[in-house]
């Protein structure tokens, strides 16, 4: 009786009878899986992560309504609300600085928020403010912490005192203002109770204080308005807000005059902006413009009278006259026709100001009026209720107040005393935030719902500055374009996941090995090689796929392990944020499918060799020797190393001309050549090996020619130990000491000792006498210091710090010259300057540069690219790439020149970030008397070498996971040497026994066979090693590097180590016990 037996039928017995032998191939296979499917659920775990840290920050949140710099009323939240069906909630948003009472504990760029009940139906479940008074405050738990402060303890907020206008204008008033708000803390409020809350995309939690709005809107002399606004709607918020916004939200005042007759439109902000301006001057053809300035002094001859105002305005005078009052006539003692010499200040870069005059005719003399209407609210001039309260912001002499000019204040408050042509005053005085304080439409008194009619029709909410976000599509989309850990840990494992399919598919190829006769009798018995290779390709396949199901089991440890990882060794690569765990089933099932294609892959390629043999050459059993000519094979080997050789030579000479960044790669280029030419010596010594005619008859020459026998497997050892090591070394160099070569310029740190940034704006030139006399700083506490400072423009940080992908990153304006003359910083091109921010395109896009890490890993682009930026009147332009700076402390912003910074952001004034020149040795006494004396501006001064120190931790922290997965493959792909060697010494097993028959002593058998594979292994880490060396030389000596030599040393070490050891184990129990029966086969 015959049976059948099918093909699937013979799969399922080998399965049961090699269950030993697969085991090997099962545990490969589940090793490559679970690597591979933890590095995915490991990325996973981190979206998952991020989401939700969107979901907490913004609650049900989907638009916010933000004003730039400027306010609006708050009952816009009403009228919205009421529109869209939705909540709105009123915020005040601040950055401020808290502090305990009593100074020993201050935490600086704190977020400061003014709510009521609205704001929490948007992210919690109560409102923890309910019922408090106006003097208690919920802090969240962030802030706590760093200050070391629970319920019930009191807290010192101290935020900048909002201005109308900018302190960077002209007569702004004082540049310190500030106001401290004493509050006592309420409630901690953890992430569930909306203590996460803010707007930028950034993992790491704000330091927050929530205060009651009233209590803010009180303190801040700001009733009944607000900054922003928060809504839950879903659609339709912008065409709400067109619908609902007046112009006071917008800081426009549109009334009617004394006189009865003549509408006047008027700005809180004292300059009207230039969108403004254009669309009231076109309503009417009488509409005139009107601009008032303050002068320092009108003077004819030796007379003169200080501190007037004077009004330009919009009438046929000519550009050389103009018309005085009777006061100043008489006070000058000027007639028609003499001439007058006006002085006044015009502002410069940080508030520096500059004398100038103008001389005029006098054309005609009016008499007195009062009619201070004339007059914008300019800050601490339009409240005063005398000349001696006076404190516009610039030097006022009050020794040269007359009593005749308090008289005039008295009386007459800001009456004009002096009129000129409007274009002449333009000419004069027009600034960045306008050319006109008034618009006037006469005859229009009894017209003025009209022309706010008209107004509105024409203007654009946006372009004053008041518009929509769409924050959660922006911050979902910033969580989800977030760095992928999952490809990078695949990535940090490489070499693992490569060892592990090296394992199994020597294991596989071992089992065919061994079931050569198996083959060989089913060829013999009619099966086809195709038939044979199916059958133990399916075999294999199977095993290897109950590897990978196992392999998602232990994929689930290792990704949990991970997760410990980042939340400890490894924290400075995550920010210091708890990531959960999440597996996407998708991500299981394309780890197992790769997996399987590896492995399957793998099998494939093994078995070839295999099912070519002739069926007699199978049943005789034994592993085939690999055939050829030594001098082809030796050939080939001096091609590769010619190529390889001339390939590291035509890049050292390239690197001569390349610099920095450019250098480094071409170094690792020529390194990798180098291994290449290794290889090729590698076969050309195997060749020589083999067709060696001299015989000296010794145990090692021995060891050296069988180690040619099997040259693919022996070149392949080899290639897999140098490139191992190749990468481990070289990969591993790139780690930074940020002490090193600080002090150089073109170091990351520029060069400078100290940074700085302070929390809220320094308006004044701390190089100069007069800016460091505001906070009492003397010329010998900064003696030999010198400051650049950057104007800053808050958005999302765009450095390796935040995961988060930048949408809107962090704008900086610096004045090019100011870092070109010093030569501060290197850029990864050749090409690249400073002065390249000051250069004007045709198509109006603005050039920007940024540290190489901000523009590639944190925006994803490079050199030449674009980037669309929102401005503060909610217009978009175009940033593009021109220069890109090597690793430095202003990782995380984009950088553009001040003139286009201020040109796009007017009413972002002062400077909020410092780059301080200060002696080595007086850097600690600097950067103490700048915090003491800006303490209440928020100044955090550190060292710049440890301002670079947080960000290299994060590459210095991807570099040691690279090392630690890239060891344990090392380590794998050693026990897979040792699996080599055990196979070798298996198939000769019979060779072996007759060498010991023949009177060789057991000891003499054993070093033969240690010295044929410690070779392998030394030629493997020598060549690796010197290529590693040659790849990482410009590293090496580079500004801030810092080799692990020791680490390295130990590593390697321990690799040889390991390396010698799996041999000699392998070796022992291949010739343990008798060889008899292995000698019968010989």
């Amino acid at each position: 009786m015959t049976t059948r037996v099918s093909s699937m039928g013979l799969i399922v017995r080998s399965l049961r009878f090699y269950w030993r032998t697969h085991l090997g191939v099962l545990l490969g296979t589940a090793v490559a899986c679970a690597i591979l499917t933890g590095a995915l659920v490991v990325g996973d775990s981190m979206r998952a992560t991020l989401r939700h840290m969107v979901l907490a920050r913004l609650g049900k949140t989907e638009w916010a309504l933000t004003s730039s710099e400027h306010y609006f009323r708050a009952k816009l939240a009403d009228d919205l609300a009421g529109d869209l069906k939705a909540t709105v909630a009123p915020v005040m948003l601040l950055r401020g600085s808290v502090a305990l009472p009593d100074g020993r504990a201050r935490a600086n760029n704190a977020q400061v928020v003014g709510v009521e009940d609205r704001f929490w139906k948007l992210g919690a479940d109560k409102n923890l403010l309910a019922g408090s008074r106006a003097d208690e405050a919920v802090i969240n738990g962030s802030l706590a912490a760093q200050l070391g402060i629970r319920v019930g303890d009191s807290l010192v907020v101290r935020v900048e005192e909002p201005s109308l206008i900018s302190r960077d204008a002209p007569l702004s008033g004082r540049s310190d203002a500030a106001v401290a708000v004493r509050v006592k803390v309420r409630a901690i409020a953890e992430e569930s109770d909306f203590g996460r809350f803010g707007l930028q995309a950034n993992q790491v939690p704000p330091l927050s204080v929530f205060i009651p709005l009233s209590t803010l809107q009180t303190q801040l002399k700001r009733a009944g308005q607000a900054n922003v606004l928060l809504t839950d709607a879903k659609q339709g918020v912008a065409a709400a807000l067109r619908r609902n916004w007046t112009l006071t939200d917008v800081g426009l005042e549109l009334h009617s005059l004394a006189d009865g007759r003549t509408a006047e439109l008027r700005t809180a902000r004292v300059f009207l902006d230039p969108a403004v301006e254009a669309v009231a001057l076109s309503l009417s053809s009488n509409a005139m413009g009107v601009l008032t300035y303050f002068a320092n002094e009108i003077r004819r001859g030796t007379n003169a009278t200080p501190y007037s105002f004077v009004t330009a305005v919009g009438q046929p005078l000519q550009s050389d006259v103009v018309t005085i009052n009777g006061w100043l006539a008489d006070d000058l003692g000027a007639q028609v026709e003499d001439v007058v010499t006006l002085r006044y200040f015009v502002m410069g870069e940080r508030r520096e100001l500059r004398e100038t005059n103008a001389q005029f005719r006098v054309g005609a003399i009016v008499s007195l009026t009062k009619d201070d209407s004339w007059m914008p609210a300019y800050p601490g001039l339009a409240d005063a209720h005398n000349c001696r309260e006076w404190t516009p912001g610039i030097p006022i002499a009050t020794e040269r107040i007359r009593p005749k000019d308090e008289e005039y204040w008295s009386a007459y408050r800001g009456t004009p005393k002096l009129f000129l042509g409007l274009a002449a005053g333009q000419q004069l005085w027009s600034n960045r935030f306008g050319r006109l304080t008034a618009v006037r439409f006469p005859n229009a008194a009894d017209k003025v719902a009209d022309v706010e009619r008209a107004l509105k029709a024409r203007l654009d909410s946006a372009t004053l500055g008041l518009f929509v976000v769409p924050v959660r599509a922006q911050a979902l989309a910033a969580s989800v374009q977030a760095l992928d850990f999952g490809q990078l840990f695949i990535g940090f494992s490489f070499f693992l996941i490569v060892a592990a399919l090296l394992l199994t598919a020597l294991l596989f190829a071992f089992n065919l090995e061994q079931r050569n006769t198996e083959a060989g009798l089913l060829r013999a018995l009619g099966f086809t090689p195709r038939q044979v290779r199916r059958l133990l390709w399916w075999e294999g396949f199977a095993v290897a796929g109950l590897g990978a199901l196992l392999g998602v089991v232990l994929g689930a440890l290792y990704t949990r392990l991970t997760l410990l990882g980042l939340a400890g060794i490894w924290r400075d690569a995550v920010g210091n944020i708890a990531i959960h765990y999440h597996a996407n089933p998708i991500s299981l099932v394309l780890g197992v499918a790769l997996s399987l294609l590896a492995a399957g892959t793998a099998m494939a390629l093994v078995q070839r060799g295999q099912t070519r043999r002739a069926p007699a050459d199978l049943l005789a059993g034994g592993a085939a020797v690999e055939q050829g000519p030594a001098s082809a094979r030796g050939r080939l080997g001096w091609w590769l190393v010619l190529l390889g050789l001339g390939g590291a030579i035509a890049s050292l000479l390239g690197a001569h001309h390349g610099r920095d960044q450019e250098a480094a790669e071409i170094f690792f280029g020529s390194g990798a050549c180098l291994l290449l030419a290794g290889l090729g010596f590698s076969q050309v010594l195997l060749a020589t090996f083999s067709s060696a005619t001299q015989l000296t008859g010794t145990l090692a020459e021995l060891g050296r020619r069988n180690a040619s026998r099997r040259r693919r497997r022996s070149l392949a050892t080899i290639s897999v130990l140098a490139s191992g090591v190749f990468l481990f070394v070289a990969v591993s160099a790139f780690q930074r000491d940020p002490r090193q070569a600080a002090q150089e310029r073109h170091s990351g740190t520029g060069g400078f000792a100290l940074f700085a940034q302070s929390t809220l704006p320094i308006y004044d030139d701390l190089n100069s006498p007069a800016g460091r006399a505001v906070f009492g700083l003397s010329a010998e506490e900064l003696r030999d210091v010198n400051i650049v400072s950057l104007r800053l423009r808050e958005g999302d940080d765009a450095s390796c710090l935040n995961l988060n992908r930048a949408q809107q990153p962090r704008l900086l304006g610096v004045l090019p010259d100011e870092l070109e003359w010093c030569h501060a910083f290197s850029f990864t091109d050749k090409s690249g300057h400073w002065a390249l921010l000051n250069e004007h395109t045709p198509d109006e896009t603005v050039p920007a540069m940024g540290d190489e890490q901000t523009v590639v890993w944190g925006l994803g682009k490079k050199l030449g690219d674009t980037l669309p930026y929102t401005d503060e009147r909610g217009r978009t332009f175009t940033l593009r790439i021109v220069g890109v700076l090597a690793n430095s402390v202003l990782q995380g912003s984009l950088l553009i020149s001040a003139e286009n910074f201020v040109a796009h952001f007017p009413a972002t004034g002062g400077y909020r970030m410092f780059l301080i020149d200060a002696p080595p040795a007086r850097a600690a006494e600097v950067s103490t008397a700048l915090s003491r004396a800006l303490q209440d501006r928020g100044l955090e001064v550190v060292p710049a070498w440890q301002r670079l120190a947080q960000f290299m931790a994060v590459e210095n922290t991807y570099l040691g996971i690279f090392q630690v997965l890239g060891g344990l493959g090392l380590l794998l792909g050693s026990i897979g040497l040792g699996l080599v060697v055990l196979r070798n010494v298996l198939e000769r097993r019979s060779e072996l026994a007759l060498l010991l028959a023949l009177g060789f002593r057991r000891r003499d058998v054993q070093r033969m066979v240690l010295h044929e594979h410690w070779l392998l292994i030394v030629l493997g880490l020598v060549i690796g090693l010197i290529s590693a060396v040659l790849a990482i030389w410009p590293t090496w000596t580079a500004a801030g590097s810092a080799v692990p030599v020791a680490l390295l040393g130990s590593a390697l070490g321990g690799l040889l180590v390991s390396g010698l050891l799996w041999t000699w184990l392998a070796m022992r129990a291949a010739l343990r016990g008798p060889l008899l029966a292995a000698l019968r086969t010989e």
